[in-house]
């Protein structure tokens, strides 16, 4: 552990298992009834940064189709997808050595406080990197869809051709010069060519692609990419545990509780707000 307290009698009372055991304790739960609350605050409707961010990428993916603006799309699509691949990649290099680490000193003696303290470590870089992943995964997924997805609400149905019209069009060919076949005859040749002059149905080029399925891909993508930024953020801690104990573990918990509440902060809407943002 880190020479972190200067007195002896302090410093046993730190160490002791009771100190330890309170203080992991008591970071987790500071965490923990942070997001909680952070939870509550956003299912009753007030504005944060994820909840800001997911109505921005909506109203985005909406108006690239509303405008056609594909190219700006993929350039816009190409620098998120290639950020966030990074992340994922980054953070899976320091999982990797993570467990490398623990595995090395569990050769020379086996620890259970040794696997909690770099497992917790592990699983939150492990969590990290899958959900960056996962982002990316619907940001590509999302470009392709933007060509191909159309408003299914807005899609009018085929209407049949007024039953009047066509007895008129039969009796027409019937009463034609030259006709010499039956009633229902007459009927086939009519169907055949209001079937040939019927354009083509607008539907989606695939089949159930819509626009709220671009952008739903959009929105998740946003809320995945938050949940490898939380967990990154989470490893902090872990990470002061590892290094200095759970003094240090608890210092960071609150650090990050005040980290967490600068980033979770919406964007202001205001000028007079931005220099207090």
């Amino acid at each position: 552990m880190c020479e972190l307290i200067p007195s002896e009698a302090l410093r046993s009372v730190v160490t002791s298992p009771q100190f330890r055991v309170g203080a992991f304790a008591l970071g987790t739960l500071v965490v923990w009834l942070y997001q909680k609350g952070l939870g509550e605050s956003e299912a009753a409707g007030a504005p944060s940064w994820r909840t800001t961010q997911s109505k921005v990428r909506l109203r985005w993916a909406q108006y690239v189709m509303e405008t056609k603006g594909y190219l700006y799309a993929i350039q816009t699509l190409r620098n998120a997808i290639t950020s966030t691949t990074f992340l994922a990649t980054t953070v899976l290099s320091l999982f990797t050595l993570c467990v490398g680490y623990l595995w090395q000193h569990l050769q020379t003696k086996f620890s259970w406080y040794l696997v909690a303290q770099f497992g917790s470590a592990a699983l939150c870089l492990l969590c990290s990197s899958f959900y960056f992943t996962q982002s990316a995964r619907l940001l590509t997924h999302a470009g392709f869809m933007f060509p191909v997805a159309s408003d299914a609400e807005a899609i009018p149905e085929p209407s049949d051709c007024n039953v009047n019209e066509a007895d008129a069009l039969i009796q027409a060919v019937m009463d034609s010069s030259g006709w010499k076949g039956t009633k229902e005859e007459a009927e086939a040749v009519v169907s055949a060519a209001l079937q040939a002059a019927q354009p083509p149905p607008q539907s989606p080029l695939v089949p159930g692609i819509t626009e709220a399925s671009a952008c739903a891909l959009m929105v998740k993508s946003e809320r995945y990419q938050w949940l490898g930024l939380r967990y990154l953020y989470y490893c902090g801690p872990c990470i002061a545990w590892v290094l200095c104990g759970e003094p240090a573990y608890l210092l960071a918990c609150l650090g990050l509780v005040r980290f967490l509440k600068l980033v979770d902060k919406p964007v202001p809407s205001t000028f007079a707000s931005v220099a207090s943002w």
